[in-house]
This record gives C-alpha cells, structure tokens and sequence, in this order.
C-alpha cells in the first residue's frame, strides 16, 4: 500500500519515550490477556518504561481496529501491521509531532491472526516496537462474497476492488483484496450506486437512495460519509440528485441532478420532459446548479431514444447516468443513455466543452458508424474515452460492451479504436462501467449479470470477480491503495 514515511521529531538525541500503558480491548469491551504485557525494544524502555497500545475493535466493523497510545515527547508516528511476520500494511499514527496518537487498521483478514507493531521517529532514526499479536474479528452473518474465477498474477492489476454489491434493495458497500478476499464492507438496506475514498483518509463515502418509510418525501438521494469504523460521520440529502457524484475535497462535492422542463404547457394532457444537470454543493448545504442540460441541448424528442412517457406524463429524455472528473483538465464527463451522448463540462463554471453523439453535437462518428449504444460510464486516459456501451435494445442481439473511443476536437470526428465484449455475451441493462488501469488493463463491470472483468489490450481475461446467484454489482473501480487517491 502507499504510505508516507513519519517525520522525524524535532528531540534530544537521549530522548526517552514513555509510552503510555493501556489496556487493550476485545470486541465486549473485555481485557483481552494476549495484549497484556508486550515489552517494546531496549531503545524505546528508557527507565524500564513499556510500550502497550490500546486496541479498540469495531462493533459495526468488527475486522478494524483502532489504535490509541501516547508517548512522553512529542513525535510522529506510524503502526504498521498484517500476517505473522509480513508487516506490509501501514497506517500513520500522526502526521506532525504529538504525544497522543491513533491509526485506524484497515485491510486485516477476517478471522485471521494477524500482527502490529508501532514505529516512532525520533532525532536517531525510527523506532520499532516488539511485535503485538490480534486476534482479527469475523464479519457479519449475510455480508457478500465473490468468487475468484480468473487470476492471472503475472498480468493481473495488483490492488484492491471497490464496489457495492446490491441484493435486492440491500447494498453492501464492500473492498475485495487482490485474491477476492473481502476485507471491509457496510451494509445499508437501501441501493447505492458509487463509492469513493476519502481525500483524508478517514473512510469513504457512498450515495443511496432512502426507502420511503425512512424520510417524509424522497428528494433526491442522500450522500454519505462513513468512517472506516462504521461510524457515521456525516451525510446530506441532495436535492433532485440521482445515480452518481465526485468528491471534489473534504468539504465540497457534486453530484448528477434532474432537470425538469414543461412541454404542453396549459393542455389538459400536460407533460413533462426530464433532463440532467450537474449539482456542485459543500458540506454546509450550499449548492449550485452549473450546468442544465437544457441551456445547452435542443429538448427535442426526436434526439431520445425514449420519447413516450410514463403514467405521470414524464419523458425521461436525457436519462443521465455516470458523472466523472478529469482533474487534470478540470472536466465532468456525463454518459446520456437516452441520448446515446457524453457530454464535457468544465468543472466550476458549468460551461459546456463539447457533445459527442453518433449524429448530431461537436463531435460525430467519423464513418458513420455508431459510436454510443445506450453508453454507461464516461472516463479518459491517454489512450481515449472509455465507455462502456449497453446495447439493451429489444430489436438488437448485440452484446453489452467496453470501448474506446479517439477524439479529434478540431476535426469534430470521433472514431473507435478498441473494444472488449465478454465470451458469455453479457446483456446489461442499467448500471455497467469500466476504467482504465495503471497497469495499462481496463476493467469492465458488467454490473447485474454478476461478472467483473480485466483484461488486456488484446482483449485477455487475467482477472474475473463473479458475485454469487441474486447478488449484482453496482459502480466498481480498483485501487492499489487504500490511501486516499480519489476516484
């Protein structure tokens, strides 16, 4: 995992440390005898002083564990842990000198034995405290699993997978290790769409969609910040928010919003057209609309593959459905099903970069051919924008599918220039992504057939997640870290 190292504390060269001596705690609250004496190594006992940790289990997570201790002189410091004998996890203590520290363990196997052990820095170096032995606890009854069907290691991303898995109106927010192994999850009885990481590391956050019998009237969907514990932290409900969001920083987010527009105004068959927008908002509750699909689109029904409406009278016209953020270039990219459209936003002032389509926008296949197919997910990379294209057409057999697309602004043209469909044919009919790995491999989430894919260039499966009979994927993407990075 990605870490930083601890910065060496501004002390006396015969500096000391006296660390505080706590009990350490099980999952009751009850002493737990493997933690009761563990001697730190001769250079941290100055005066015969002992190193000895407070473990504190989750009751809601019970496989992490927080870790308290203090020491004499202010000093940063780092807990590292993992299996017997392979310390390779690491979570910092403190990020500038203190004497009281905490470090949440993230990562540690369920039902496993498992090790830590506390690195100080001091003025002579880092150090390393006698190893502490932990029991890790078991996860929940009913939290999901994944089979491994596919492992290639030699050509495999070697990282985490990160992803809802839903089970009717059930989602379990859930982390998968490299050998499928799920690691962390959080079970909330309502469907979720999209996890990310927290920019400061203090867990993740997740949308859902609140059941009716938990709010007076559902308004949009509700955003969610969990510690890596359990705890809530914090959340908010978005107005007229739906399907996706970015966290932008700690503080500040956005999410894809619904945009209404009346058509037939005054007759008695009145009806209404529903487009999408982009909501940017703060954790004070300020919001603003930057974009709206209208100011910039014609509301013409022969651009949607879905013109009729429902019993309401409500056109889903545009039917937004995945929103992005190149930081780089300070994009939103929003994938339109109804449109078979994405379109470019410029993160902050709403302006439109451009539209691409099959037919019409600023950008339009350069042969004809069609680009965009119900598109799901919208994400770039050197290589191009990847999309992931349903195909869930009653008159059509094609298969749902991954593909990259070259843009060329100045000509207006797009072209296809790879793509991946599955040997089983997948037919996804909502949700479904992909995203463009490190490694140079694409994952491709076929989201409700249950399958989760990476492969290579040339199209070769070297990773497959299968999700057990009745369960789904929501959103997913890997990481190699837990570390906040983003999504």
């Amino acid at each position: 995992m990605r870490h930083s190292e601890p910065t060496a504390a501004s002390c006396a060269s015969d500096m000391k440390l006296a660390l505080l001596a706590l009990a350490a705690v099980g999952f009751c609250g009850c002493k737990d005898p493997n933690h009761d004496k563990v001697d730190g190594p001769d250079d941290t006992q100055g005066d015969g002083l002992v190193l000895e940790p407070e473990v504190l289990w989750s009751e809601i997570v019970p496989n992490v564990a927080t870790v308290r201790f203090s020491t004499s002189e202010p000093t940063t410091c780092a807990v590292v842990y993992g299996p017997p004998g392979d310390l390779s996890l690491r979570r910092a203590a403190s990020s500038e000198p203190s004497t009281s520290h905490e470090a949440v363990l993230v990562g540690l196997l369920p039902g496993s034995l498992a090790e830590l052990a506390v690195e100080v820095a001091s003025e002579d170096g880092t150090l390393t405290s006698s190893v502490i032995p932990l029991k890790v606890g078991t996860l929940p009854v009913g939290a999901p699993n994944v089979e491994l069907a596919v492992h290639d290691t030699t050509q495999a991303f070697d990282g985490f997978t990160v992803v809802p898995i839903r089970k009717g109106d059930d989602a379990w927010v859930s982390v998968f290790d490299a050998e499928a192994r799920l690691i962390w999850t959080y079970l909330t009885t309502s469907p979720v769409h999209t996890i990310a990481l927290a920019p400061d590391g203090s867990g993740l956050y997740f949308n859902r969609i609140p059941q009716k019998d938990e709010v007076e009237e559902v308004i949009g969907e509700e955003l969610v910040h969990i510690a890596w514990d359990g705890q809530l932290l914090w959340s908010s409900m978005v107005r007229a928010s739906h399907h996706d969001f970015v966290v932008l920083d700690d503080e500040h987010y956005a999410f894809l919003g619904y945009s209404t527009l009346v058509i037939d105004e005054g007759l008695e068959s009145e009806r209404t057209m529903q487009g999408d927008s982009i909501i940017e908002f703060d954790r004070d509750g300020d919001s603003s609309v930057i974009w709206n699909i209208f100011d910039h689109i014609e509301p013409d029904l022969a651009l949607t593959t879905n013109p009729e409406p429902d019993k309401q009278g409500r056109i889903d016209w545009s039917h937004g459905n995945y929103l992005s953020l190149d930081r780089s270039q300070g994009l939103y990219y929003v994938s339109l099903r109804h449109l078979d459209a994405i379109i470019a936003v410029e993160a902050g002032t709403g302006a439109q970069r451009w539209a691409l389509s099959n037919t019409w926008g600023d950008l339009v296949s350069s042969d004809g051919e069609p680009l965009l197919a119900w598109p799901h997910s919208a994400e770039v990379s050197p290589d191009g924008l990847h999309v992931f294209n349903q195909h869930y057409d009653s008159d059509s057999d094609a298969c749902s599918e991954a593909v990259i697309l070259s843009l060329d602004p100045e000509a207006g043209t797009a072209e296809e220039v790879w793509s991946y469909q599955n040997a089983e044919c997948s037919k996804v009919r909502y949700l479904g992504n992909t995203q463009v790995l490190p490694n140079g491999n694409v994952l491709v989430d076929f989201s409700q057939t249950g399958i989760l894919d990476e492969v290579t260039p040339d199209g070769t499966v070297v990773y497959r997640l299968v999700t057990s009979i009745g369960s789904e994927f929501a959103y997913a993407w890997r990481t190699a870290s837990l570390e906040p990075t983003g999504r």
